[in-house]
Parts: C-alpha cells; sequence; structure tokens
C-alpha cells in the first residue's frame, strides 16, 4: 500500500510557482515529481493524499474544473503551505479567471517559454517529430521517451501554443523549424534545470552496464591545464564544435534522438590558491 506523502514546511514550491499558469497545472507538476520519485504514485492516491474525490481531481489535472476557494485552502493544507505559498495559489487560481484574452495570452506565453526550456521533452518531442518511424499518439511519445502520457499532452499543447508544432486535419505533426530565441546574457533557472536533468539522463545511461548499451554511447572526458586568457577561445570552440555535429549527423535517415552534452568547468579555485598562506606546511 502506498504511503501517504509527506510535506514538509522546508519543501520548496517556488520552482512550480512560477512555471504554472493555472492551478491544473500546478497539481499536475506536483504529480509528476511525486511519479518521478515513486514510479507506483498515481492520481488516485494524490486525490487520496488531499482528500478530494479521484474524478474531481481528474477533472482538475484535465482543465475541466476549478477548485472552488474552500477546496484551494483545503489543499494548501494537505500540502503545508505557509501563508505566502497560499497566497500564490489563490493568485494562480485568479489568472485562470483573466477575462482579458491579450493579457491572458502574455502570461501564457511567458510561463510556456520558462517552461519548454525548464523540461528537456520539449526539444526531444520536436526532433522525434521528424522521424519516419514517428507515430502521433501520446502514448507512442510517452514510451519513446520514457515519460507519462500526461506530460506528453502537456508539452505537445504548449508547443502548438508557441507555433513550434502543427497538427493539422489528417493528424499530422509538423515541425515548424521556427526558432524559439531566448537571450542568455547571466544564468537562468530554466536552462539549469534543463542541464540537471540532461546531466541525471547521462548517469542513469552510464548505470546500465551491457555490451549493447555501452557500444550505443560516448562518455569520456579529459583533466587539462587551462591558461584564463584561453577560456573564451575553448569556449567558442566548442560551440563550433556543436554546430558541426549538428550538420554532421542531421538528416532524413535518422532513426533515434541523442543528446550531446558539453560540460566544461573549472576542478580548481583560483581564488582559494591565490589567497592560500604560503607558509601552510
Amino acid at each position: 500500500m502506498l504511503k501517504p506523502f509527506q510535506m514538509t514546511k522546508k519543501t520548496d514550491y517556488n520552482h512550480l510557482f512560477a512555471q504554472s499558469n493555472s492551478v491544473s497545472e500546478f497539481l499536475k507538476e506536483i504529480y509528476l515529481e511525486k511519479k518521478d520519485k515513486n514510479p507506483a504514485y498515481s492520481i488516485s492516491a494524490m486525490a487520496r493524499d488531499l482528500e478530494i474525490s479521484q474524478s474531481l481531481l481528474s477533472l482538475v489535472l484535465s482543465g475541466k474544473r476549478n477548485l472552488s476557494s474552500k477546496k484551494l485552502i483545503q489543499v494548501s493544507n494537505k500540502l503545508k503551505f505557509n501563508t505566502q505559498q497560499t497566497e500564490k495559489l489563490f493568485n494562480i487560481s485568479r489568472y485562470e479567471n483573466i477575462t482579458n484574452p491579450e493579457k491572458k495570452e502574455a502570461l501564457y506565453l511567458e510561463v510556456d517559454k520558462f517552461k519548454y526550456i525548464y523540461n528537456w521533452y520539449h526539444l526531444a518531442i520536436l526532433d522525434l517529430v521528424t522521424l519516419k518511424s514517428f507515430r502521433p499518439h501520446y502514448a507512442w511519445i510517452a514510451k519513446a521517451l520514457g515519460i507519462e502520457q500526461i506530460e506528453v499532452q502537456d508539452a505537445v499543447e504548449r508547443l502548438q501554443r508557441l507555433g513550434l508544432l502543427e497538427i493539422n486535419e489528417k493528424n499530422e505533426w509538423i515541425n515548424t523549424n521556427m526558432r524559439l530565441i531566448i537571450p542568455t546574457k547571466n544564468s537562468k533557472a530554466s536552462i539549469r534545470n534543463f542541464h540537471l536533468q540532461m546531466m541525471k539522463k547521462a548517469m542513469d545511461e552510464l548505470s546500465k552496464t551491457s555490451q549493447k548499451d555501452f557500444l550505443r554511447r560516448e562518455i569520456s572526458g579529459i583533466t587539462l591545464t587551462l591558461a584564463p586568457e584561453k577560456l573564451e577561445i575553448a569556449k567558442k570552440r566548442i560551440r563550433q564544435f556543436k554546430q558541426e555535429m549538428y550538420d554532421l549527423l542531421d538528416d532524413e535517415d535518422c532513426k533515434e534522438i541523442y543528446q550531446l552534452n558539453i560540460q566544461f568547468f573549472p576542478l580548481t579555485s583560483l581564488e582559494n590558491m591565490e589567497n592560500t598562506n604560503e607558509n601552510i606546511h
């Protein structure tokens, strides 16, 4: 029997509030996080933990019903929200009732851009659509990428809103090849999370020990010294290499989706090295 999940005061929901434009999406994200930690976790288990009916929760998660103020307070209590978190939940609920279409569209667009980068499978779905073996079914995509159908549906709807994916009357899925430019002059939470997810997937791949899996991947690295003035040159070469790999491998006969990760970072602390007392023995 599944144990009810325990929410503590230390639970950080800020990242979920930031990427949700409805109570439905917020609860969906909580469900998916719990599902990721415990694959056996289900919607019925979540309904039990929140003490609401499974039918009502299913309608809310699908965006077909809104929760009343009384139910929102109940959910807040069950998730052990503090006052600020409860207010954020009510604010999300208010956004759902915005009647000005332009204001609502602007709000959704910002959240969609954030989540497009935040969750790795958006880009994977766009590439998956271009394969000859692609099948336009949520269940097939979920199985191919190892994610939940609810994640596929959410991502597909978002990609359509962003104009990156089109589905015509014949149910033909088309990658529009439109570029979504998100300026990055400094570190962004959405991009950091994308890289963390991909590094975790690389770790999962590295844990596979069969010869077949070994031959299907290339995970390697080098440890080297670096003159600080050459750092930007090295980063430029890495960017050029990524483009060269893309041009080399992208053709009409592709059958799989691969991820190329490159991590180039210091193993030493220059500041600590310069400030170290020379008399240390």
